[in-house]
């Protein structure tokens, strides 16, 4: 079979009497069982192909799915690492922060203790003024006084 040709334009053909051509030659051409054969065995090779090719594909595609589960948890830890590093510098961040805060406030409790200082510095400063101007006022009546007394 593997050196026999076939000739496809042969079938139907007539020669000038109506017959069919002449006679085959076994070694040139295949006969309708070979044909039929050579079909079972090509179809059969299919067949071994498909599965094959199906088997192969299930394969990769299984391959395919445990590379991108194995990916993906690798992703997920990648991401859970990334999560608590991001966690952990928020946290870093917020204490930093309520650190400044005390720092502030402690500060605006020394300003405010200063300015009460002020404060009262200033009521002080009231205080002695209008005592000062109460004793400059008694010694000015008394002046007066003494003035018009000896005057008189």
């Amino acid at each position: 079979m593997a050196n026999k040709l076939i000739k496809s334009n042969l079938i139907g053909r007539r020669d000038l009497h109506g017959n069919g051509g002449g006679s085959l030659d076994p070694e040139k051409y295949a006969t309708k069982q070979e044909l039929h054969d050579s079909e079972t065995r090509l179809s059969n090779q299919i067949a071994l192909l498909e599965a094959h090719l199906d088997t192969k594909f299930e394969k990769t595609n299984a391959d395919l799915n445990q590379k991108m589960d194995n990916m993906d948890a690798k992703f997920n830890h990648r991401f859970d690492l990334m999560d608590a590093k991001f966690d952990q510098r928020m946290n870093q961040m917020d204490a930093e922060f309520n650190k400044k805060f005390d720092q502030n406030d402690i500060r605006f409790e020394k300003v405010n203790t200063h300015f009460a200082n002020i404060e009262t510095e200033i009521q002080m400063a009231r205080n002695s003024m209008i005592k000062w101007y109460l004793g400059s006022s008694i010694a000015l009546v008394g002046l007066v006084i003494a003035a018009i007394h000896y005057l008189m």
